[in-house]
């Protein structure tokens, strides 16, 4: 698994530039023949709005799990599904913007040619929002968002 503390902008502009070269974070192209590489995407992704508007998937799939008891002692029953619409995903922050007023860590916890997720989380916290994304003809795309915890937050929130 990766790590990733996020305590700035320009950390992730830092990890960008020594991962990507300048020419693919200026005017990146993607394209079947030529796919684009999830850690060259990602940074883009995480601190430009416009960007990760073209990149997703709307309106969004969102999954909640949740566990324990409800307000009257009954438990919990997941999943919860419901999509994000793109007006209310619109007021999101940037997922950068989001990590650091909260002091989140994220981490790739799964890699793959067809797949990737980014799971978002507080130390000490089982609580985990997890962003899952996939090529679309050779473009990554967020295509589901994931809460995993008791109570449940998202981005614009």
């Amino acid at each position: 698994m990766k790590y990733l503390r996020l305590s700035s902008m320009w950390s992730l502009m830092g990890l960008s530039a020594l991962c990507c070269p300048l020419a693919t974070w200026a005017a990146p192209t993607c394209t079947v023949a030529h796919p684009e590489k999830f850690v060259e995407f990602l940074p883009r992704f995480l601190s430009t709005k416009s960007f990760a508007l073209q990149r997703t998937v709307l309106p969004l799939p969102m999954v909640l799990w949740r566990e324990g008891v409800d307000a009257d002692g009954r438990p919990l029953k997941g999943p919860e599904r419901s999509y994000l619409s793109a007006k209310e995903y619109f007021q999101w922050p940037t997922l950068n913007d989001y990590m650091q007023s909260r002091d989140l860590l994220s981490r790739i916890s799964d890699q793959r040619v067809q797949a990737a997720v980014l799971e978002v989380y507080q130390d000490g916290n089982d609580s985990v929002v997890a962003f899952h994304f996939k090529p679309d003809a050779g473009c990554w795309k967020l295509w589901r968002y994931e809460v995993k915890t008791s109570g449940g937050a998202r981005p614009g929130t």
